[in-house]
């Protein structure tokens, strides 16, 4: 059913990109950049990639900065001050129309797409959105686009220093100074995290975490190799941490095997 889903999805985002290009890109000389709805799904690493931009955007620009964001990575923008509003996408008919809708009822005048790789949905989103100013980097939907900028090469090139680029397209010059993640951390999840350490580790010792989760199975080392990881780091004076989500907190069990440390978040 998803790979039908997936198909049908490409066929109409081959149409929808005929038709824009048949249309042509509307360029327009009087961009208002008051109000700026950036889009980033997917995981919380793909919404880290965005924060160097979205800081520079906001120190440059006197606007208001909204997010459209995924359930799985909105904790990256929850307490960023730059950005001022965070709208939440659900998945499916619905929840494309709810942001169409609260696009036009905000009056956002520029949107802004910050994945890598071209995304069907959002490149939907953009195309029928009615916003002045689209903008992105130079792939294969660029029709949908108002304003592009040249996708660097990722064979030499940090998905940091690819989204940077964007900064063009608002007269923004890209340094190499910007590419900084930002993340702050809540006030009482740095409580709970400060405790744990100061409960379970000894100090004057540094603390190495070893993440076993990521945004897919497939990205899954193995028990046999992370054990082995951990066994080469015991080779070192420091306290040696495990991190996992809920879902994955039986692996850590079993890598760690009674010897490590588990933490993970109960959200």
């Amino acid at each position: 059913m998803k790979k039908f889903e997936f198909f049908l999805k490409n066929i109409l985002l081959r149409i929808l990109l005929i038709i824009s290009s048949l249309f042509g890109k509307k360029q327009n000389n009087n961009e208002v950049f008051s109000k700026i709805l950036f889009i980033r799904l997917n995981k919380i690493g793909d919404a880290l990639v965005t924060t160097p931009l979205l800081h520079r955007i906001k120190q440059n620009l006197n606007c208001k900065s909204y997010i459209l964001a995924d359930k799985k990575n909105r904790i990256v923008y929850d307490n960023n001050p730059d950005i001022d509003r965070i709208i939440i996408f659900n998945k499916g008919i619905k929840g494309f129309l709810e942001v169409i809708r609260y696009i036009k009822k905000e009056g956002i005048q520029t949107v802004v797409d910050l994945h890598d790789d071209v995304s069907t949905t959002v490149s939907f989103l953009i195309a029928l959105s009615g916003v002045k100013n689209k903008f992105g980097l130079e792939k294969e939907n660029k029709t949908i686009y108002t304003k592009t900028v040249g996708r660097l090469d990722p064979a030499n090139s940090h998905v940091v220093v690819r989204l940077l680029e964007i900064l063009k397209l608002f007269d923004i010059e890209p340094d190499s100074n910007d590419a900084k993640i930002y993340f702050t951390i809540d006030a009482a999840d740095k409580k709970i995290a400060n405790n744990f350490i100061h409960k379970n580790f000894a100090k004057n010792k540094k603390i190495i975490g070893v993440n076993i989760s990521s945004g897919s199975k497939a990205r899954f080392w193995g028990i046999s190799r992370f054990r082995k990881l951990l066994e080469y780091l015991q080779k070192y004076d420091v306290n040696l941490l495990l991190l996992s989500s809920p879902e994955d907190v039986k692996l850590a069990e079993e890598i760690s095997n009674g010897t490590i440390k588990i933490f993970f978040s109960k959200q």
